[in-house]
């Protein structure tokens, strides 16, 4: 990298913040990953800061369970949030093809207006919808999806992804074929669990409840449809809107993800 001109490493990354497990688990080593969540023995930390690695960025993952939605605590918050919301319009996305590939288009577009000023913020590009598009249809679940609209426009957009982990790690080989894809299929109904993998508000309606009203509605509706457990994630470590919503509503942080860092010169032996 040196040799090409490259003075900083950055990582680890597929290739961008919008690609699945970014960075290194180093706290939270209780129970099993989530759906794109990175997972690594405890030791990777040490290794990476003996390479002479540090720190760039954390991530964030929050718990919700089913008794902390029914809790009065969380009640509480969203029913005073819901006084001082806007009027919305929260629906789900659509799964017939050609609404389904609108609605992915709406919410990627409302993801790169709502990213736009975070920290290693990528643009997601025509191509890259397509493809996320094609990932999402065969698992996507409209009761744990929202799309926020006022007047007909949408300003806020929330997707979540059943936990098929639950589901994947029951089958022996991991090779979904030729029997993998039937299990796979046939036990989506069985998942107690779900993550929330994008979640954005564009710039000029933040901070008017319009995040809070799209977890309350994914949530209630997640409760409804049999699912126990929820976990938020990720979240950069300074969204202070998103790590202060996530503690107000009971959700409680308990995995941290480290991004690291470091001048090539300083990662090459003399």
């Amino acid at each position: 990298m040196r040799d090409r001109g490259y003075s900083r490493v950055r990582g680890p990354l597929n290739y961008s913040v919008n690609d699945e497990n970014p960075g290194v688990l180093f706290e939270g080593y209780n129970g099993l990953p989530l759906i794109l969540m990175a997972h690594n023995p405890g030791y990777y930390n040490r290794l990476l800061t003996d390479c002479g690695l540090a720190k760039a960025k954390d991530l964030y993952a929050y718990l919700v369970t089913k008794a902390t939605m029914a809790g009065e605590r969380f009640q509480r918050v969203m029913k005073a949030v819901r006084r001082r919301a806007p009027q919305l319009d929260i629906r789900e996305v659509r799964l017939d093809g050609k609404g389904f590939r609108q609605d992915v288009v709406t919410m990627l577009k409302i993801f790169n207006e709502a990213w736009s000023a975070n920290w290693g913020f990528v643009e997601v590009t025509p191509p890259e919808v397509d493809a996320i598009a094609a990932d999402l249809k065969p698992i996507v679940d409209p009761d744990i999806t929202a799309i926020a609209e006022i007047e007909g426009k949408p300003v806020g957009m929330m997707v979540c992804v059943p936990n098929v982990n639950e589901i994947l790690r029951k089958i022996p080989n991991g090779r979904l074929f030729p029997t993998g894809w039937y299990k796979l299929l046939t036990g989506l109904r069985d998942i107690r669990g779900f993550r929330t993998m994008l979640m954005g508000v564009v710039p000029e309606y933040r901070n008017r409840g319009v995040d809070a009203l799209m977890i309350d509605k994914v949530m209630q509706s997640g409760l409804a449809a049999g699912y126990e457990y929820c976990e938020l994630s990720w979240v950069l470590e300074d969204n202070e809107a998103m790590t202060s919503l996530a503690d107000k509503a009971g959700g409680f942080l308990y995995r941290k993800y480290r991004i690291y860092e470091a001048d090539t010169d300083a990662l090459i032996l003399p």
